[in-house]
């Protein structure tokens, strides 16, 4: 037992190794190299993991692990995210392709502990385990208690979503297991052809949808439009008590902006938040600013570069703030701004009520700003090609920076070691604040210095 336990780690060592030595490898490219360094490691990544043998031989491996099962029936299954917020939440876009073709099976979902709180109460989800820490890799409590749950419950069929726990050594001998790189073959390969839709979200239910229909017939046939974050009726009060303690009314028109990012090659750079901050603070709106959490007091930084008719408008939401009443705090809000990250994809998000009849307006619209990140795997726009809209009733937008050296590689923000920041380069923060003006102008007159004013008025 001792050996097998010293094996995993060693396994899940090595493999952050290879991770960290291959990431540093791009990164150092790019900074030499930009611009080719960048179209060489698209190139590689196309013809290497986008190559035809290579997405064959994984499809042929998944579909041999279906028909096993259409042979000995399938009783339960496990989900396993990977380990961030934004993770769990996509990965319920994988419980809803199942559900499509099983609606009465068990369907157990593994997710970040902190994600629990807006997850749980999905109906679609059998059992949740909370039970990732949401480090950039596997603790060893993580890999504990993953292993001691599959063990324990005996599952037809796991479908790990994290490059952390495929390997068979997690797994009881005869557990059928789909792992994580027939998906990122598939999100790839369309993130490789242009114009073509290769959200996270979206390709997680193509991808089920693509397995399955092979040996099974769908049971229910429904457009799939998002995922979902489920709220209950006392976060949206705390929510409402905050916005009536700050003197923010139900139905007024309210911006919520994100400062922070779990890394800085996905934080919008804090000269350009100035601009943006600066800029809508022109609006006589209440603006909520999120306190950072990567970036801590991120927010007290920011308002310091502000003057004091500027700062009038603006309330700070607080780190100790609980993830849920934050969520509905976003479904208060008429514009939601956010570079790549959990928060983002939260706004996207439709929000349900998990145990009360409190209704949620669902209509937010997202603007979300992209630097290392793909923006078409992962951000939302309502209006370009190849891009997947929020799950709200509002638009959605995507801004995405000249960056030279952005390459596919970048999608690992976690292990990029760039020293220069250069994801933002040439963004144009004046297109984002004229879309937020656009949008609130079409929800209502808005005020601009003390003065009701249409869109004409503004410069």
């Amino acid at each position: 037992m001792a050996a097998r336990k010293s094996l995993i780690k060693r396994k899940i060592v090595d493999r952050k190794s290879l991770y960290e030595e291959f990431f540093h490898f791009a990164s150092v490219l790019t900074e030499r190299f930009p611009r080719s360094g960048a179209r060489l490691l698209d190139e590689l990544t196309s013809a290497v993991i986008g190559g035809k043998m290579f997405s064959t031989s994984e499809h042929f491996l998944n579909m041999h692990a279906i028909k096993k099962l259409s042979h000995s029936g399938v009783d339960n299954v496990l989900v396993i995210s990977d380990l961030n917020i934004g993770d769990a939440l996509f990965s319920q876009a994988i419980v809803t392709g199942l559900r499509d073709y099983f609606p009465e099976l068990e369907i157990d979902l593994v997710v970040n502990k902190a994600a629990a709180a807006i997850i749980d109460g999905n109906p679609e989800i059998t059992m949740l385990f909370p039970i990732l820490s949401g480090s950039p890799y596997p603790t060893r409590d993580d890999i504990y208690q993953v292993k001691q749950l599959v063990k324990k419950m005996h599952f037809s069929l796991v479908i790990s979503l994290s490059p952390y726990f495929n390997g068979g050594e997690f797994y009881a001998e005869g557990t059928t297991v789909i792992d994580f790189a027939g998906l990122a073959l598939q999100v790839i390969r369309d993130y490789m052809t242009p114009h073509t839709k290769s959200h996270m979200i979206y390709e997680m239910h193509k991808f089920v949808h693509v397995l399955l229909s092979q040996i099974f017939s769908p049971k229910r046939r429904k457009a799939f439009v998002g995922v979902r974050t489920t709220i209950s009726e006392s976060a949206v009060e705390g929510a409402r008590n905050f916005l009536q303690s700050i003197g923010i009314d139900d139905g007024e028109l309210l911006i919520m902006y994100n400062p922070d990012a779990s890394t800085r090659y996905t934080q919008i750079p804090f000269h350009l938040q100035v601009e943006i901050l600066k800029e809508l603070s022109k609006l006589s709106l209440p603006i909520l600013l999120g306190a950072g959490h990567s970036d801590q007091k991120v927010e007290e930084r920011l308002l310091r570069f502000l003057n004091e008719s500027e700062r009038r408008n603006f309330f700070v939401v607080p780190a100790s703030i609980p993830l849920d009443v934050y969520s509905a705090l976003i479904d208060f809000s008429t514009v939601y701004i956010s570079g790549d990250g959990g928060p983002l994809h939260i706004a996207a998000s439709r929000k349900y009520c998990r145990d009360g009849n409190a209704g949620f307006r669902n209509k937010t619209a997202v603007l979300s700003v992209f630097g290392a990140t793909p923006a078409r795997i992962y951000g939302y726009d309502s209006e370009l090609v190849g891009y997947h809209r929020a799950n709200q009733f509002a638009p959605s937008h995507v801004y995405v920076s000249k960056s030279e050296c952005r390459n596919i590689t970048c999608i690992n923000k976690m292990a990029k070691t760039c020293r220069e920041v250069r994801c933002f380069d040439q963004l144009d923060s004046r297109k984002i604040v004229s879309d937020v003006w656009r949008i609130l102008d079409k929800s209502s007159l808005f005020l601009v210095d003390g003065k009701n004013q249409g869109l004409g008025s503004l410069s």
